[in-house]
């Protein structure tokens, strides 16, 4: 009796789904997206072929059915290791193909030993699952969520597996060419359907991760400075907001510092050596904070620095150090040494007070400083009014 559903019919629907959302997302700047794109037809072209192996020339049902797979999973793992930010293998792949192509024309046509071509697919598709799997472990992302990562490696984890299996299940124990209806060819077509929901899951799991991706540069589009890498404002007041409702053995500080005179930095060396002084203000301010601390690009040239449970002199320490670091440490660029100051207000929280309040009472210390000539650091007492009032 024929089966009214292809068991290709899975992997082709989710490939074709899958790629056509990866193409969707083509133009976004989503590395290895590309490659996994190419896989994906790769792979529904082989399974098609697969699919339709007994009515085509074993030339297509066999030779390029398993090119075509081979080439797609290639691709997967090639996109996979641009995803995480690494080089693909283009040339060990390159030959991983060739060879392929070869031992099984010759394994077809001269010998036709269709269990030994079984085995060595399975390892050869467990390696490249082998090859995944230890990527994903050891590159992904562990600030971003878990989930999409763990459930490839999970799903790569598992067909590789499965693939040792099924190698170890035709050499030693399933004969390809019995009668379907064998208890062994039973243990064959198990393999056969989880490879195929396996592929299913694997090409799902990749798009968890491109869509993790998206959500990434999206975060980072609105809670990071696009020049500096700073927190944008907004991130850096909700991140102050969080950290004064957390309880802490010291009160939180707060310091504004504004970059004095910058207008005429721009005007003297243009805007280019302007964002040159503004990356390196940064970066000498993300080098003396620690793991709990943070700084944000308030606007322009102003920006906070976020002192968590620090002594009380905190403030006045981590200025002392930046001061000397600025004057040892000028910023060099289009040939020309840049040296440049700024003023800073500081605050110390107070029970209760928000991040709003706190922020004012800082800003209302940088002004004073600004005010008693700039190039220094002025402290705000907890009856500081802010500069509105």
């Amino acid at each position: 009796m024929e089966t009214l559903f292809n068991p290709m019919a899975l992997p082709i629907l989710t490939c074709l789904i899958v790629t056509a959302v990866l193409g969707s997302l083509m133009r976004y700047p989503l590395p290895g997206a590309r490659h996994w794109l190419s896989g994906g037809l790769l792979l529904i072209v082989g399974l098609l072929l697969y699919g339709g192996q007994d009515n085509l020339p074993s030339v297509l049902g066999i030779i390029t059915a398993n090119a075509a797979f081979l080439a797609g999973m290639l691709m997967l793992y090639a996109g996979s290791r641009e995803f995480f930010g690494l080089r693909a293998p283009w040339r060990v792949m390159a030959t991983v193909l060739v060879a392929s192509v070869i031992y099984n024309s010759v394994s077809l046509y001269v010998y036709d030993d269709l269990r030994e071509r079984l085995v060595v697919y399975s390892l050869i598709h467990g390696g490249i699952c082998a090859a995944y799997t230890w990527t994903v472990w050891r590159y992904w992302p562990r600030q971003r969520p878990a989930y999409p990562y763990v459930l490839s490696w999970l799903v790569a984890s598992a067909m590789l597996a499965l693939n040792l299996s099924r190698a170890l299940a035709f050499a030693f124990y399933i004969d390809p060419v019995r009668p379907a209806t064998t208890p062994t060819n039973s243990l064959a077509l198990a393999f056969v359907t989880l490879g195929l929901v396996g592929t299913s899951a694997f090409v799902v799991s990749l798009m968890l991760m491109a869509h993790d991706r998206l959500i990434s540069q999206l975060e980072n589009i609105a809670y990071r400075d696009g020049l500096t890498g700073a927190d944008a404002r907004s991130a850096f007041m909700t991140r102050l907001e969080r950290q004064l409702k957390q309880p802490g053995t010291r009160p939180l500080q707060l310091v504004l510092l504004d970059l004095d005179h910058f207008k005429r930095i721009n005007d003297t060396y243009g805007h280019a050596c302007g964002d040159a002084v503004l990356v390196h203000f940064v970066t000498l301010l993300r080098s003396r904070l620690g793991g709990h601390d943070a700084v944000g690009r308030m606007g322009g040239e102003e920006f906070a620095v976020l002192l968590a449970d620090a002594p009380l002199g905190a403030a006045a320490l981590f200025d002392g150090v930046l001061r000397k670091t600025l004057a040892a440490q000028p910023v060099l660029g289009g040939g020309h040494t840049i040296r440049y100051g700024y003023s800073a207000g500081a605050a110390i929280a107070a029970p209760h007070e928000s991040a709003a309040q706190l922020l004012a009472r800082a800003d209302a210390a940088l002004y004073a400083a600004k005010r008693a000539g700039r190039g220094q650091l002025q402290h705000a007492g907890a009856d500081t009014q802010p500069l509105s009032a």
